[in-house]
This record gives C-alpha cells, structure tokens and sequence, in this order.
C-alpha cells in the first residue's frame, strides 16, 4: 500500500495533518495508539495489529458503526482501509449543521487494540493516484473521458478535468443522486442544457477556492 500510494513520498499530508490534531486537542492519548510515521505524515499505518492479515475491510471513515462491525467480523490480524483516519459529521445542507472532524470513538479504538487488528488510512495519496482515486471513480461512474487535472494537492493534482456525453444541469442531478445514493444534490449556478465538460473534486464540499479554479 505504501508503495502503491507512494505514501512514504507525501512528507504530511495537507489536509489531515491540520484535522487529526484538532478533532484531538482534549486528549494525547492518540499520540499513544498511532504509528510513529502516521503521527508524522497523516497516511499509512495507523494502528498496527497482529502481523497475519487474512482478511482487509474497507470503508471512507471510521464511523463508529463502520469500527464495530469491523471488530464484530473480524480475526486477529485484519485491517481496515479507510480514507479518512477520523470520522466527519458534515450535516445536512437543509436540515442541522455537523460538528465537523472528530475523534475516533475511543473504547472502540481500545478494542481494534486488544484485538490485535491493524488501521491503514490512506488521504491525499487516494484523492490523486494515477491509477485508482476518488476522482477517477466518479469520471468511470459517469463514464466520463479525462482531458486533464487541476488544483495542486500533495504530490498531485485535487481535480479533474473531463468530457461527458451532453447532459442537461437537471439530468445530470439525476445521475448524481442515483450514483451516490442520496436524497438530493446541493446546487448552486446556472441550469444549463447542454454540459460536455465537468471538473471533479472529490471532498467535503467546503473549500469555495475549489469552485473558483474549476470555473477558471
């Protein structure tokens, strides 16, 4: 995975690196429990278990249910993939605010311990691999073609740049929420008839400069 992601090349990563050490400003206990080059860099190995892995779970955040359904089925020695090392609360753009990045529940993060199991959380390096991203996943999803990427992030690029088939603003919406599985899609801009060109940036939504390059 190291080698893959080149996680050993990415000094820190760029957003986590800010996150992790707020969401735990209360406690030090997380110093304690991580990995001495995760505590440095903010990708790779968090936690590390048992050295035979038989089985690898996978998931975006370490979301409480996410963790104990990984400690339920798991065996000593599995590891959990994620992409973000702490869970985010982001809310619901028409109902309550979230409270942002937090804390791994920590009676869970005792037990991935006792358990023996192993953590790897994989950041940056995922949002602009050449060969398998966020972004990449969205483009093949929407059977997009990349021209292009944008948005200096890391050791990469943040964005892409692709052509589509011609959709409208409004059929578009429709595939989005069929491909994400959501109830609605948060809009702003002009309803347009014809779209051949999108830019992707995977993420939380909540960096407006990320909107700016991509119209620019």
């Amino acid at each position: 995975l190291d080698s893959f992601f080149k996680v050993k090349e990415l000094e820190k990563d760029p957003a986590m690196s800010r996150f992790v050490p707020v969401a735990y400003k209360q406690t030090r206990q997380w110093k304690k429990i991580f990995e001495p080059d995760f505590l440095k860099r903010f990708n790779g190995l968090m936690i590390r278990g048992a050295d035979e892995i038989r089985t690898v779970f996978t998931s975006s955040f370490p979301h409480d249910e996410i963790l104990q359904k990984f400690i339920t089925q798991s065996k000593e020695g599995d590891l959990i993939f994620l992409h973000h090392p702490i869970p985010l609360e982001c809310g619901d753009p028409e109902g309550n605010l979230g409270r942002g990045f937090l804390p791994i529940n920590s009676l869970l993060l005792q037990k991935v311990v006792e358990k023996r199991l192993s953590i790897y959380s994989c950041h940056a390096p995922l949002d602009y691999n050449k060969k398998i991203s966020t972004n990449r996943a969205i483009a093949e999803a929407l059977k997009a073609k990349i021209e292009d990427e944008f948005l200096p992030y890391g050791n990469g690029y943040a964005g892409l740049i692709a052509t589509i088939n011609p959709i409208s603003t409004d059929d578009l919406i429709v595939r989005l929420k069929k491909i994400f599985e959501i109830p609605y899609v948060d809009f702003a801009g002009k309803n347009i008839d014809r779209i051949t060109k999108i830019g992707i940036v995977a993420g939380g939504g909540d960096e407006m400069e990320y909107s700016q390059t991509t119209k620019e």
